[in-house]
This record gives structure tokens, C-alpha cells and sequence, in this order.
């Protein structure tokens, strides 16, 4: 008898995994099983947001940089928990490598749950790599309003919700600040494969001048915004929207509901013959580079297993039933987190 597989069919929604936040809930939907939401917040902020995800969500446990361990068992041993995160204490720390690996830890073991997980950290640590790249939804708060930044498998526009209020989030974009500017920056820079001394050079500013505008603590003045855009190819508008690499789509996520979900609509215009579609069993710890072709695009399903999907600067942590959608894949790598084999499907 030949060996056959059956295709996971995703998460299902759980109308108890909320945001705490109304306004939240009604623009992206619940929170499905085994997903991470990370929160950039000043400390002040913290209890509030723990208060609010605590109302909307039970059971639910608190942890902080002393309990942090202990996640990895309590989200595995009971299905249906709420976990809250609270690192807003630890301070510049949670940019260290020590810290990114636990982070990454954790997260997974959240992913490879059916629990859900609430990170709290400051505000000026949402742009780092390694806190970005495991959660699925990425929230920074300001002046007692949400922004969306990211939210894998959903359609968000960078959405911006209050929180004091109960009123549908509409299609408010963020404010074109520093914030943005400084994700673009970073995005565009990194693609080049530049330093931020090298982009310093090119601008005629030193490389912690660059660092401190990536992090959006350095206003711009109008002629160097202009320097920026044409050293490094890409329109101002890019650059402010903060999202010049949006070549690389984490779709269909299952269990989001339809009216939340990402959607792509083609024309016979953008049609691309493609080839056959490929299969690949990547063993645990093990990692990929898929063949691109001529179009330089490259779809990949997740039969099965929890995947890295990279192509500098992004990454993104998918599993079984999730596709990925990458219109400039050149370079992509594909890593296996688990210990067990993985099954894809590219093409």
C-alpha cells in the first residue's frame, strides 16, 4: 500500500482568542490557535493592554523575563490558553541574540500549539529582526491608538484603531512620521545589501545617524529624504509608506475569516506561464533554496511542519496550509524549525 499524506486544513477561528481592543477584532478577526502577537508599547501602557487582553480571553497566564521559560510547557500541556508576555522592563536587552533566541523558542512552541500568545515589549524594539519575523501579527501603540504594522494572512493597509473607542476601524492609514519612514529606510538598505555606513557614505552622514533614523528617533529634514530615495532607487512615497518590500505575502492563512483575509486578484495581463508544481521533503533542522524561474516569482504551500521562509530583509514563520507568495524570490531560503520532517509544494 503506497503511503499517503493528508494536507493539514489550518486552524480554526476561536471567538475567545481576541485582541482585547474592539476595534482590533472586528478589522482583523480573532486571533486563531497557535498564533503570536507582538505589541511595541511605552511601559505606562502595559497594564492596560494586559487588562484588556486578560477580559477578552480565558483562561489566561501572565509571565515576565523571570517566568518566560516556563511558556514553552504550559502552552503545550493546556490547549486554549491566553498567554501574556510582559517584557516591557527588560529595555534595550530584547535586541541581544541571547534574547532572540528565546524569543524564537517560545514563539514556535506557541505556533506548534493551540494556545495563543500576547508579547508586550517597548515600542523602540518592534523594528528588530529577530522580534518581527516569529510573530504573526506585529501591533505598535502610540497616543492611545493601535497601528497595525504587520499581520500575516490578513488585510490590514496599516490600519491605525483607537482604543478608547468603540467605533468600526475604517480604512485610517498611519501617519506618514518617522516610524514609517525608518521601516522603508531599513527595508530598501538591507535588499541593497548595504551597511548603514555604506548608505551613510553615500548621503554624506555618519553610519549612527542612519541607525538612529531606521529606529525613527531622527527627524529628516526634506533635502535628505530626497538623498535617501535617489541613493537608494526607490520612490519617497516607498519610503513613507514604509513597505517597499511587499513582494513577500503570507496568504490565505486558514481559520482567518474571509473578509479579513489577504486577496490577490490577476489579469490575463500579469499572467506568467509557471511550471509543475514541485515536491520536497525537507528533514528537521534542514534548509532549502528553491529554484526560481524566469519570472522571479515562486509560490510555496506548507504541506506540513513549521517553516522559515526568508528572502532578506523579510522572514516569516508559516505551517501546515499556509501559502507563501514571493514576487521577487531570488535568494529565498527555506528552513525546517522542527525536529520532524517537513513536506512542501513550490511552484
Amino acid at each position: 500500500m503506497g503511503r499517503t499524506m493528508r494536507l493539514g486544513s489550518g486552524p480554526t477561528p476561536e471567538p475567545g482568542f481576541g485582541f482585547g481592543v474592539s476595534g482590533l477584532d472586528r478589522a482583523l478577526g480573532p486571533l486563531i490557535r497557535g498564533e503570536n502577537a507582538l505589541w511595541g508599547l511605552d511601559r505606562e501602557m502595559a497594564s492596560d493592554i494586559r487588562d484588556r487582553i486578560g477580559a477578552a480571553a480565558s483562561p489566561s497566564r501572565h509571565y515576565d523575563a523571570r517566568t518566560l521559560d516556563r511558556l514553552r510547557e504550559d502552552v503545550a500541556a493546556e490547549p486554549g490558553l491566553t498567554a501574556i508576555v510582559d517584557l516591557t522592563d527588560v529595555g534595550d536587552e530584547l535586541t541581544g541574540t541571547s534574547w532572540a533566541a528565546r524569543m524564537r523558542e517560545c514563539a514556535c512552541a506557541v505556533f506548534a500549539s493551540a494556545s495563543v500568545c500576547h508579547w508586550l515589549v517597548p515600542r523602540v524594539c518592534v523594528d528588530a529582526v529577530s522580534w518581527n519575523w516569529p510573530a504573526q501579527c506585529v501591533l505598535s501603540v502610540d497616543e492611545r491608538e493601535v497601528t497595525v504594522c504587520r499581520a500575516d494572512g490578513r488585510t490590514t493597509g496599516h490600519l491605525r484603531v483607537p482604543l478608547d473607542s468603540d467605533a468600526p476601524a475604517g480604512a485610517r492609514r498611519s501617519a506618514l512620521g518617522a516610524a514609517n519612514l525608518g521601516r522603508g529606510l531599513r527595508v530598501a538598505r538591507i535588499e541593497r545589501g548595504w551597511s548603514q555606513a555604506e548608505l551613510g557614505r553615500r548621503v554624506g552622514v555618519s553610519a549612527s545617524a542612519i541607525s538612529q533614523m531606521e529606529r525613527g528617533r531622527l527627524g529628516l529634514s526634506l533635502e535628505t529624504v530626497i538623498e535617501v530615495s535617489e541613493q537608494l532607487g526607490v520612490t519617497i512615497d516607498d519610503l513613507l509608506r514604509g513597505d517597499t518590500a511587499g513582494w513577500f505575502i503570507a496568504v490565505n492563512r486558514p481559520g482567518i475569516a474571509s473578509e479579513s483575509a489577504s486577496a490577490r486578484v490577476g489579469s490575463g495581463q500579469d499572467a506568467v506561464a509557471r511550471e509543475a508544481m514541485h515536491t520536497q521533503i525537507l528533514g528537521g533542522g534542514g534548509t532549502l533554496t528553491p529554484p526560481v524561474g524566469p519570472s522571479g516569482r515562486i509560490t510555496i504551500l506548507v504541506g506540513s511542519g513549521q517553516i522559515c521562509v526568508e528572502r532578506a530583509p523579510q522572514r516569516t514563520l508559516v505551517r501546515a496550509g499556509d501559502i507563501v507568495d514571493i514576487t521577487r524570490a531570488v535568494g529565498v531560503s527555506v528552513s525546517n524549525l522542527g525536529s520532524h520532517d517537513a513536506v512542501l509544494f513550490w511552484f
